[in-house]
């Protein structure tokens, strides 16, 4: 057994108030636990959650691998006129080439022009790097022309992004020279479930499908690196990072649920509004339920949706066999004590879901 493996923590050992979750749901009922404002659907309300999910697939095959960045309008509509508005702390876990800190910035700090297609035309032009990201994100129409962004407010926003290809890790430090953002932090790090070492698949320059692996021979340097490992709870610990994180997103080529591990106690504190991760077949996900983690991010009050082109479909209580299919997707996770915010996501609820 690999020290990957020997560290994996299964969601499937939850601890036993799980099974109040798992109850016949032949009517609506509200639980009297903590963070119990979400309803269960009824049988039939959640087998049409997963017909909806499965006829927005048929539509689209790409509509929550390649989603809509709405949330983040969402996000910016509901901090308006509160203490959270002039101040943004953002956490992008796999950050590839940046189109995510792009679109997060043409929001935030729009006087800057940094968007996706300016991006795309940079690292096009000044990297020689025609990439325009794994889901075309450099023609993505901009946000700043679905909603009325304010170019006045003074808004502090601090980014986080954790990257451990060289190849990208060196992009992303060309690209915030380029946006001459000096609270753009860019750490060149793995995030898993433990700190030390472990051993990263090379990708190519600009490549976005290359994860960690439990190989061990590093001899063959042409093909495996050695990288530096550590958890958000570790990390946001030695940097005494205790404020409100508003949005975790996570792209790890399978090893979103280690990341999501070795985030226990910042889940648990609730530190973090808005979470979005990757769903697939690889890595863990071959032997991880996405139902197991979504019902542990519920037991430390976070309500999960399927997170796509046109909207959201909601998982959390809500549960359908059809969101098991091990397929390339996203969810996206808000917390629900976070009242407002939940109002303003759920605004992007597809109309004929719950």
């Amino acid at each position: 057994m690999n020290y990957i493996h020997r560290r994996t923590i299964s969601f499937q050992n939850l601890n036993s108030f799980l099974t109040l979750y798992r109850q016949d749901q032949d009517q609506h009922r509200l639980i009297s636990t903590p963070f119990s404002s979400v309803f269960y659907c009824t049988k039939g309300e959640s087998e049409n959650q997963g017909k909806v999910y499965q006829e927005e697939l048929r539509r689209n095959a790409l509509w929550t691998a390649c989603y809509a960045e709405d949330y983040i309008i969402q996000l910016y509509l509901a901090d308006l006129g509160t203490t959270r508005e002039r101040r943004k702390l953002l956490f992008d876990v796999g950050s590839n080439k940046g189109y995510v800190l792009a679109a997060w910035k043409s929001i935030w700090s729009p006087q800057n022009g940094v968007n996706q297609r300016s991006l795309g035309k940079y690292l096009s032009e000044k990297l020689l790097l025609s990439d325009c990201g794994v889901c075309n994100d450099c023609n993505e129409p901009l946000l700043s022309t679905k909603v009325n962004i304010s170019r006045h407010m003074n808004v502090s926003v601090e980014i986080h992004a954790f990257e451990p290809q060289l190849s990208n890790y060196g992009i992303l430090h060309q690209v915030q020279k380029w946006t001459n953002d000096t609270y753009l932090y860019v750490h060149n790090l793995a995030i898993s479930n433990y700190t030390g070492t472990a051993v990263l698949l090379k990708c190519g320059r600009g490549g976005e499908a290359c994860g960690l692996t439990v190989e061990k021979n590093l001899t063959d340097t042409e093909r495996f690196l050695l990288v530096n490992v550590t958890t958000l709870d570790t990390f946001v610990q030695k940097f005494q990072i205790t404020e409100i994180i508003d949005i975790l997103k996570i792209d790890t080529e399978g090893y979103d649920p280690l990341v999501l591990t070795g985030a226990n106690l910042i889940f648990k504190r609730q530190q973090i509004r808005l979470l979005i991760f990757e769903h697939h077949h690889v890595g863990f996900w071959a032997s991880i339920h996405l139902r197991d983690v979504v019902e542990n991010l519920d037991s430390k009050g976070y309500t999960c949706y399927m997170l796509g082109k046109t909207g959201l479909i909601r998982i959390t209580r809500c549960w359908s066999s059809l969101f098991a299919e091990k397929r390339w997707s996203n969810v996206l996770c808000v917390l629900r004590n976070d009242e407002r915010l939940r109002y303003f996501i759920e605004k992007l609820l597809i109309s004929s879901t719950l």
